[in-house]
């Protein structure tokens, strides 16, 4: 699980909790803003895909986010994206049925 935080009191908050679940081997964060972050996923796991991309945080951010990690090769066929209410965000998602389906 890799984790992007653009706020770094948040990440060490968030470290200190996967460490108390004895998940510390299993969850990468990545602090910085989300562009550079989704940049450095790619570059240290080959862009290869994810199973899972998950946007939680500032709305005008999701759609530019998801196209970046899209051309990062990140986000593939297959790929479960999940994402909460955001307009520009769900207008790409069902103008783009070639590419996604939603449910």
């Amino acid at each position: 699980l890799i984790s992007l935080e653009l706020n770094p009191d948040f990440a060490i908050f968030a470290t200190q909790i996967v460490e108390l679940a004895g998940l510390k081997h299993r969850v990468d964060f990545v602090v910085g803003p989300a562009a550079e972050g989704l940049k450095e996923v790619a570059e240290r796991h080959s862009a290869k895909g994810v199973d899972v991309f998950f946007i939680d945080h500032h709305k005008d951010s999701y759609l530019p986010d998801l196209l970046e990690a899209e051309s990062l090769g990140l986000v593939v066929p297959g790929t479960t994206l999940i994402a909460d209410n955001c307009p520009e965000y769900i207008a790409h998602m069902d103008a783009a049925t070639d590419k996604y389906t939603s449910d």
